[in-house]
């Protein structure tokens, strides 16, 4: 699932959901949790974003 893919990743990275939600610039823990935790998918226009901060190549796909 794309959502434990990028938990990972973020763990991985030493960051807390908190740095990465800074860093993406959502203003709620909660966007960034429901992406996590399956209930929403990345969204389009924040792809690179992720990839960005994940530390991914732009390439890389976020689909389920």
């Amino acid at each position: 699932m794309v959502g434990e893919f990028i938990r990972r990743r973020r763990q991985e990275l030493d960051l807390s959901r908190t740095d990465m939600m800074r860093a993406m610039g959502y203003k709620s823990i909660m966007s960034l949790a429901d992406v996590e935790l399956g209930r929403v998918g990345v969204p389009f226009k924040r792809i690179y974003q992720y990839a960005d901060v994940l530390r991914l190549p732009r390439t890389t796909s976020f689909a389920s």
